[in-house]
């Protein structure tokens, strides 16, 4: 959201509530560097978040979701700015759904399988995240 606001871009709170839980992100660019070595269709995330972004001009949507479709862009394939959650492990997840309770009590997300799924999270973060540092 800071980066998509410094970029000219519109930030607001989302008219649909909290994004919480997890969900499918759908590979906008699969021929995007950056998702190589993925080769599926979408990539399991997380979400915690209310506010969303507009992409700003000139930038690149890459990942998207059914309730609020901006979760990536890239800027000149120099910057990368996600709306969604890769990067938490297994005890982060734990202490954000204790932290977070309140707000993730007005959400309708998926928590279901919480173990199984940041592990399927991790394995496809790990490759999007070392092909970013290789660019």
């Amino acid at each position: 959201q800071i980066i998509a606001r410094a970029l000219g871009a519109n930030v607001r709170p989302g008219t649909k509530g909290p994004e919480t839980g997890f969900s499918d992100l759908q590979i906008l660019k699969p021929e995007h560097t950056i998702f190589s070595g993925l080769n599926v269709e979408s990539i399991l995330a997380f979400h915690l978040h209310e506010d969303i972004f507009d992409i700003p001009v000139g930038a690149e949507h890459l990942l998207a979701s059914e309730f609020y479709a901006n979760q990536m862009f890239s800027y000149k394939n120099k910057i990368f700015a996600f709306q969604t959650h890769l990067e938490p492990t297994l005890e982060m997840l734990h202490v954000w759904q204790n932290v977070h309770k309140e707000f993730i009590a007005k959400g309708t997300g998926d928590f279901s399988n919480l173990k199984s799924k940041q592990k399927t999270m991790e394995e496809s973060a790990k490759i999007l995240f070392r092909n970013i540092i290789n660019l």
